[in-house]
């Protein structure tokens, strides 16, 4: 369901090269992690999957307006005659008229089912059990299950739910990842209790997912998930604290400016009339889907290799920013002009720094070449979180477990450290001085005066916004680095 037996053969023995995106969908047929170096036909076919991700992204958080602008600049590439970049923009298609309501339920359903057999072209629900699907296939499989719920095909959702469960289970991938595809098929099937009018079933399987989102740092469905445990509350005489839980989650996506807010508003309104919301009015004018009728995909491309050692060296260029100035603190010249060559294949940190100093968005690609790099990467994470939530006691004790794993010869590694530890001091000139050795780790000359002169990783800017909340009692010195940093 990728490619044709001829083309395998081509590329097992090295005769034909592999693009990244099929590389991923052979790598988790075989259930292996391939979260490895990525390789592209060109770089238009890495620009292209970029700006999918990207699309996936915006549609998780409900920026949908987003998503449809990438969509439409994606679908005037002609997907670069990817048949498989072009399952994924079928598949954000159907996302996007799903959770803005624009699209009737058979065309959403119509899209899905076009997207699912471009690699399962004779997929039938009672074979599901027998399949290996790549996560796309998944995901597309659990917003069929839904699509058939909002049209009243209960019995195959709920075969696509079970199926689901008990097939990620089994599923050899991170838990993290496990962890988010459990929590999406876990709210389909809660929908599915409240469609029935199981309220209580539904709300004990909703608590039981709200719990496991915060357990695991995923929170992309928590808003849906607060949301319709409220619905359930309600229904069930909780009054007050559903209407708490519904206008949390209202005047939260208004302020992060996501759809979910139009789509609380109609449904609440017929549902519970006496249940006011003080709308904050937005529409969807600016959500414009290409037709999407024709798949336009070109078989006589030959498959080339084209890495993100690659991609560096030509949005560098594009940029013109010199090679010394990209690598200053995160390594040599000599040694980024090795992977921009891709004469050497670099640890993710470094890959990561690289990509965000040239403005990159680097979630789309996880780079992991050693279990060592994977356990710092895992901690930092979750530290990361519970610094944000001001969780001590949790943050303390990842703090410890990441000294055990740091590579004190990664400069990127000791910077990430030093910030962690300046954050969870408490007097305010230790602070201070733990932030500006952090900085230093990889910008050792830098001086807020001549900012415009350096390219800044994320951890990078984080410490210096942190420094400048850090200095608040000393008003002139604050106001003259926020100038400086906007």
């Amino acid at each position: 369901d990728i490619c044709s037996v001829q083309s395998l053969s081509r590329i097992e023995t090295g005769k034909a090269g592999i693009s990244y995106i099929m590389l991923k969908k052979f790598m988790e047929k075989a259930g292996v992690n391939s979260n490895v170096y990525p390789a592209f036909r060109d770089k238009l076919d890495c620009d292209i999957y970029r700006e999918l991700q990207l699309c996936l992204h915006y549609i998780d958080i409900w920026m949908l307006e987003e998503a449809s602008q990438v969509l439409r600049e994606v679908d005037a590439l002609e997907y670069g005659g990817n048949q498989l970049h072009y399952q994924q923009g079928l598949y954000c298609k159907a996302l996007i008229l799903l959770k803005s309501g624009l699209g009737d339920e058979k065309e959403v359903n119509d899209l899905l089912d076009r997207s699912l057999r471009i690699t399962k072209p004779e997929y039938h629900i009672e074979w599901l059990q027998d399949y290996w699907l790549s996560h796309i296939e998944i995901r597309l499989l659990m917003t069929l299950a839904y699509s058939y719920l909002t049209m009243g095909q209960m019995g195959i959702c709920d075969k696509i739910i079970n199926t689901m469960e008990s097939y990620l289970e089994e599923l050899q991938i991170s838990e993290r990842e496990k962890a988010v595809l459990k929590e999406r098929n876990g709210v389909i099937h809660a929908c599915s209790l409240m469609k029935k009018g199981c309220f209580a079933k539904a709300q004990v399987l909703l608590e039981k997912y709200h719990v496991h989102a915060v357990t695991n740092k995923v929170y992309s469905e928590l808003s849906v998930i607060i949301y319709l445990k409220g619905i359930c509350e309600i229904h069930m005489g909780a009054w007050e604290k559903g209407k708490n839980d519904i206008l949390n989650c209202y005047y939260a996506s208004v302020g992060m400016r996501g759809f979910f807010a139009e789509r609380i508003v109609p449904y609440v309104q017929t549902k519970f009339p006496d249940f006011v919301i003080d709308k904050q009015q937005r529409t969807n004018d600016d959500i414009f889907l290409p037709s999407m009728d024709v798949m336009r995909i070109s078989e006589d491309k030959k498959e080339q290799s084209y890495y993100l050692g690659n991609l560096i060296r030509d949005v560098r260029m594009e940029k013109g920013i010199r090679q010394s100035v990209l690598c200053k603190g995160i390594c040599s010249k000599s040694a980024l002009s090795k992977i921009e060559n891709c004469v050497v294949i670099p640890e993710q940190e470094i890959m990561e720094a690289l990509l965000q100093r040239l403005g990159i968005h680097t979630e789309v690609f996880e780079i992991y070449l050693s279990e060592q790099n994977f356990s710092f990467h895992a901690i930092k994470k979750a530290l990361t979180a519970a610094v944000i939530v001001n969780n001590k006691k949790e943050a303390d004790q990842l703090f410890d477990l990441l000294l055990k794993k740091v590579n004190e010869k990664s400069a990127i590694q000791r910077q990430y450290v030093l910030y962690i530890w300046g954050m969870l001091e408490q007097d305010s000139s230790r602070k201070q001085f733990l932030l500006r050795e952090a900085l230093y780790q990889t910008l050792p000359d830098f001086h807020i005066a001549h900012i415009q002169k350096f390219v800044l990783t994320h951890q990078e800017m984080i410490i210096l916004i942190e420094l400048t909340k850090s200095c608040k009692e000393d008003t002139i010195k604050t106001i003259f680095i926020l100038y400086k940093l906007l």
